[in-house]
């Protein structure tokens, strides 16, 4: 099984729906906000259940929060 990495709630649903995991690529898109592409990390304990971290290529960190205005898309192998 994919590990989720401490998310629950809406995010787990989320991840588990498009079957991604910790250290999988993920594509996050949000209405009138320009794409986010990264490393899917581990949530932060006891964190906020809406949000989801991600490394991005410079090497930063970003937690993007999880509406139902966002798309998030495992982009694991789509450079195959």
């Amino acid at each position: 099984m994919t590990s989720i990495g401490n998310y629950d709630g809406k995010v787990e649903r989320v991840l588990e729906s498009i079957s991604a995991g910790v250290g999988d690529r993920v594509r996050i898109d949000r209405d009138n906000r320009p794409s986010q592409e990264g490393t899917l990390m581990p949530g932060d304990e006891g964190g906020q259940t809406d949000h989801i971290v991600v490394k991005l290529d410079s090497g930063y960190n970003v937690g993007i929060e999880v509406t139902e205005h966002t798309s998030v898309k495992s982009i694991q192998n789509e450079d195959d």
